[in-house]
């Protein structure tokens, strides 16, 4: 690639506003924790970015070297502002300038712009590669629906377990291609970007421990950590069947009925009512299960219910299975469909 030249008042570049939006939000949600601000350079008629964290990078493919640092959320905004089509160059003062021609009436804005020393980059040294992944080695899970995370995500197995405050969920769906040495686990923001319809075109795991990624055209370097293997094999403790529902009923009345309830309400289900309890009105609400099946009478909460159903939706298979789980501390639950499973404490 050409080396890029600094920008004068004079000279701009057209830009999509769809393009620059896209490739700001994958910058965004790459690292919670990243910088504010990301690295732009201007080469061959295009924009290029760059943003680091203290867990990574991430950069457009033909990134080199920054030539101004923006404020990424106040970029973000302005994007909001502007047409379709937009024209980007660099002020005589060196600060980001968006133009766009509205008609009779133009727009002109100015992205916050600071020097390198305030952007807080952080450089990381990666090395070769250690351990080759299919790309699409986590297309069969979808992870987006999860949040409040009680820990990180483990892989152990081939199984990926992701623990949060309301329970935890298990995928098995990569087993087969998860390769036995695959011990360091990633973060789990970059396990959001690398799975469900993600476009991965590249991933491996490097010599010194970080996850790479290439994904809708952005390069992703982040720092991979050790499992939790006390965590992952509590949860992955043997459980006792108990019955199997049919998958629609059970889901579409957990789905209902916490959709009526707040988060840390309560759902009763038992043999004789099913999924049961009172709307925010104190309205009975009840959705029938499979007749003939005998349980325990238990109840979880609005959270866990959406966790179960956002889960195990995921699959397909006609059944899903209840289990007890004896622990030497708090009962657990474990509701199982086909590769996925959520485990969750009364």
């Amino acid at each position: 690639m050409d080396t890029a030249v600094q920008m004068t008042e004079s000279e701009s570049l057209q830009a999509s506003k769809v393009e620059l939006q896209k490739v700001l939000k994958l910058l965004s949600s790459f690292d919670p924790i990243g910088s504010p601000y990301i690295g732009v350079q201007f080469a061959n008629g295009k924009a290029e970015f760059f943003r680091s964290s203290a867990n990574g990078f991430a950069h457009s493919k033909n990134f080199m070297v920054a030539e101004i640092y923006v404020d990424l959320h106040h970029f973000a905004d302005y994007l909001k502002c502007v047409p379709e089509e937009i024209e980007l160059s660099v002020a005589p003062n060196g600060v980001l300038r968006l133009y766009a021609a509205n008609g009779n009436f133009p727009i002109t804005l100015f992205v916050h712009t600071v020097q390198k020393g305030q952007a807080g980059t952080i450089a990381h040294t990666t090395t070769g590669r250690a351990l080759e992944l299919k790309p699409d080695i986590f297309a069969g899970i979808d992870v987006r629906h999860i949040s409040n995370l009680s820990g990180y995500p483990t892989i152990s197995n081939g199984t990926v377990m992701i623990p949060t405050n309301t329970g935890a969920v298990t995928w098995s769906g990569a087993a087969a291609a998860l390769p036995p040495e695959c011990n360091i686990s990633p973060k789990f923001s970059f396990l959001k970007l690398i799975s469900g319809g993600a476009a991965v075109e590249d991933l491996y795991v490097s010599q010194n421990g970080y996850w790479r990624a290439v994904v809708d055209g952005l390069v992703v370097y982040m720092k991979g950590q050790s499992p939790d293997l006390r965590l992952f094999n509590h949860i992955n403790l043997p459980g006792n069947e108990t019955c199997q529902f049919t998958a629609e009923a059970l889901l579409d009345g957990l789905s209902g009925a916490s959709s009526l309830i707040g988060d840390m309400d309560y759902l009763n289900m038992d043999p004789r009512c099913g999924v049961s309890g009172q709307d925010k009105f104190g309205n009975p609400i009840q959705w029938s299960l499979d007749e003939g099946l005998s349980w325990q009478k238990f109840r979880i909460n609005g959270a866990q219910a959406k966790l179960i159903v956002n889960t195990l939706k995921q699959a397909e298979d006609e059944r899903i299975m209840l289990s007890d789980v004896p622990t030497d501390t708090a009962p657990l639950l474990r509701f199982s469909r086909g590769n996925f499973a959520v485990t969750v404490s009364l």
